[in-house]
């Protein structure tokens, strides 16, 4: 599928390392990186939060392995869901107390509600869920389940 971005742009400029394009040709190139890269079935429905956390997931033989994160926020603003393979983080981090007389000069860091969602593979066993927040990285592990063996079909 042809990108509508590079065909509006002069082919001399998408293969020029410089110029006034470079910037955005680098950003089209992450954004089609990122959109190829759903290793699980992600919920797009954010509205009515102010940010997305950082999110990596990993899988090995007996586990898959998400981590969120999300430093400043305390474990008492953090909420976990499982409902039908359906696992939703959820939180809030709060915005520090401006002191008086005293004003921002730069400010990076999200604050406010944030949501995380995403539907858990069928060998993931939902039982036996287990998290862990420590230095800002929550950590939530899930087991494959038992019977989950994939085998093979043999064709006729």
């Amino acid at each position: 599928m042809k990108n509508p971005i590079s065909s509006m742009l002069p082919q001399k400029l998408m293969k020029r390392s410089e110029g006034p394009f470079r910037l955005l040709t680098e950003m089209e190139n992450e954004m089609a990186r990122w959109l190829r890269q759903r290793p699980f079935d992600w919920s797009e429905e954010y509205e009515g939060f102010d940010f997305i956390p950082s999110c990596n997931i990993r899988e090995s033989t007996k586990e898959y392995m998400i981590q969120l994160d999300i430093p400043g926020i305390k474990k008492e603003d953090l909420r976990i869901e499982l409902e039908n393979k359906r696992l939703t983080v959820s939180g809030e981090r709060r915005d520090m107390a401006q002191e008086k007389d005293t004003r921002h000069f730069l400010t990076e860091a999200f604050y406010g509600n944030f949501m995380r969602s995403m539907n858990l593979p069928m060998a993931a066993d939902e039982g036996k869920v287990d998290a862990h927040y420590e230095d800002g990285v929550l950590t939530v592990r899930v087991p494959k389940s038992a019977n989950a063996n994939v085998r093979t079909i043999e064709i006729h």
